[in-house]
């Protein structure tokens, strides 16, 4: 089987899904993936050997797509595995109202660090402004009580 042959087969077995982006960034994982092997060495026939049938790894996809139609919103980290066994790509797939936006985890997770540190900033800085008048506002409630409340 060839590469065109393989994306050929992937792409009729994805038809049911009505989203044309989604299944061009499939077809264009496999092209580059495929390529990407080839320049590290091996054959395009060991390669579409180690990838096997399209029409299995179209109901892994499908299935996969299935179960993120069902989540609305939230993210899910998952790992797609390579044929040796070890870790191919690691991704995280957040939605935001029905859109996925799909990044590398090291991404995912030093982008949650900067927010991390911009929130605490954040606050820091407007404590900062306020610890003046928290404070006074502090002794002036105890001057209060000492003099007018009841103890």
């Amino acid at each position: 089987m060839s590469k065109q042959e393989f994306t050929d087969g992937l792409r009729r077995s994805l038809s049911t899904i009505q989203d044309y982006t989604y299944v061009n960034d499939t077809i264009s994982y496999y092209e580059n993936y495929i390529e990407t092997q080839i320049r590290m060495g091996k054959t395009e026939e060991e390669v579409m050997q180690e990838l096997g049938d399209p029409r299995l790894i179209a109901k892994s996809i499908l299935a996969t797509y299935e179960s993120e139609d069902e989540e609305e919103d939230g993210f899910r980290e998952y790992e797609e595995k390579s044929f040796s066994g070890g870790s191919q790509m690691r991704e995280t797939v957040f939605g935001f109202n029905g859109k996925r936006i799909r990044m590398p985890s090291w991404l995912a997770k030093t982008l949650g660090i900067l927010l991390l540190i911009a929130v605490l900033f954040v606050m820091i800085t407007v404590l900062s402004w306020l610890a003046p008048y928290i404070f006074l506002g502090v002794i002036a409630y105890i001057v209060y009580k000492a003099f007018f409340g009841k103890y």
